[in-house]
């Protein structure tokens, strides 16, 4: 019996680049690659990934209206999910602050607290909504900053009863 024919194609190319450091390591030198016997300068995916995401030409991303765009940053929560809250005319800061250090501590975990300790994160523009209008909704139901870190968290919280594929397959279920 034969082998099956792959059903994927790899494909190496080299590519010429301007004379700048698209990637470097963390002694900030051009991470290197040895190919074909000559040492080359090697870009990351990552680095292409953040060409992508910050391109602003006319063949961006940006420029396809079908695409959500995400946010890959430390700080989501105070820039993107609590920013209207700081915003409105009413704000009560304790309850805003117990809003942003829950969720914070939801998505970032134990590092939560310095935010040049946590991991940046990618969220989504759906994923980055729904939880802006829950941090909106948590505002204006909240009696207290007590109140609001205890509804916050219960959001994160169900996770942590459940295993992460039942917890997916549920949000999956409820379309969130």
């Amino acid at each position: 019996m034969s082998e099956p024919a792959s059903r994927f194609v790899q494909i190496h190319t080299l590519h010429a680049h301007g004379p700048a450091l698209p990637n470097s390591d963390r002694t900030r030198r051009a991470k290197r690659i040895s190919l074909g016997g000559i040492t080359r300068a090697r870009i990351s995916s990552q680095a292409r990934k953040y060409a992508m995401r910050t391109d602003s030409g006319p063949h961006s991303l940006r420029n396809i209206p079908s695409i959500p765009l995400s946010v890959r940053s430390r700080e989501i929560v105070s820039l993107r999910i609590c920013q209207s809250l700081r915003q409105r005319d009413d704000a009560d800061h304790p309850t805003i602050d117990a809003i942003e250090s829950e969720m914070n501590l939801g998505l970032h975990g134990p590092k939560a607290d310095a935010a040049e300790s946590r991991q940046a994160i990618v969220l989504g523009l759906p994923e980055t909504e729904w939880l802006s209008a829950q941090a909106d909704r948590i505002y204006l139901e909240s009696s207290s900053p007590a109140e609001a870190r205890s509804m916050t968290s219960a959001i994160f919280g169900q996770t942590s009863r459940r295993s992460t594929t039942d917890a997916n397959i549920q949000a999956f279920r409820q379309g969130l």
